[in-house]
């Protein structure tokens, strides 16, 4: 593996319905691995050497930041970004805490934003109950740039297009010099049941405002709202 810039280790940032859970599978063909994980009530990174790859839930990436902050500093950074319109309606269509709720009142509903995951490690620190609260909100009102700007700056190396996901996962691959060994990216965790959803424009409006950063930084048009 061919790093740039001196980094020495290649650090993933996964995020929800972005093809993460596909890329996850496609990196533990090729490699093996590290994780962020939980072990014995606390967040541990698994024994790292450089050059290897570390995969980062993005509810997550504060506490590694605080924790691990020169391994974080030292890696090269990649996250698959999604547009915001088609992440948000595929969360709406994958999760089930959405079911029979209205997506206009899931954006102007705030009382589902106090269970904010990227705060807590919920699974270690919140009763069960509360959950599929926190599991929610990290898929659908979690910002894809959550924890990774500084300074106006978008804390990444690489960002991979989901709209445009094979292609650029094997040329980011081939500049760095990793053997794919021809394996197959498989589209894996897919949505079962996708409702066909034309956004309205209080919907958009709710959209564009709460996911700003992710449209700036990813550079993602806005959507024209029609008066």
């Amino acid at each position: 593996m061919k790093l740039p810039n001196n980094y020495k280790y290649l650090l993933y940032i996964k995020t929800a319905k972005t093809g993460g859970t596909s890329f996850v599978d496609f990196l533990e063909k090729i490699s093996k691995p590290k994780y962020f994980k939980r072990v014995n009530g606390e967040r541990v990174l698994d024994k790292i050497n450089e050059g290897d790859i570390i995969i980062l839930y993005d509810d997550n990436v504060n506490i590694f930041k605080q924790k691990y902050n020169y391994i974080f500093n030292n890696s090269y950074k990649i996250l698959i970004s999604r547009n915001p319109y088609d992440k948000i309606i595929s969360c709406y269509n994958y999760h089930p805490f959405a079911k029979d709720k209205l997506l206009i009142d899931l954006l102007k509903n705030k009382e589902y934003i106090k269970y904010d995951s990227s705060k807590i490690d919920f699974k270690l620190h919140i009763e069960k109950k509360l959950w599929n609260y926190y599991s929610f909100f990290s898929h659908f009102y979690l910002l894809q740039t959550n924890d990774l700007i500084e300074n106006n700056k978008l804390l990444i190396d690489k960002v991979i297009r989901f709209e445009n996901l094979n292609n650029e996962i094997y040329e980011l691959f081939k500049v760095l010099d990793i053997n794919t060994n021809n394996i197959e990216l498989k589209h894996l965790n897919k949505t079962r049941e996708k409702k066909e959803i034309l956004l309205s424009n209080k919907e958009l409006e709710l959209i564009n405002k709460r996911f700003y950063n992710d449209f700036k930084y990813l550079n993602y048009e806005f959507k024209n709202i029609i008066k």
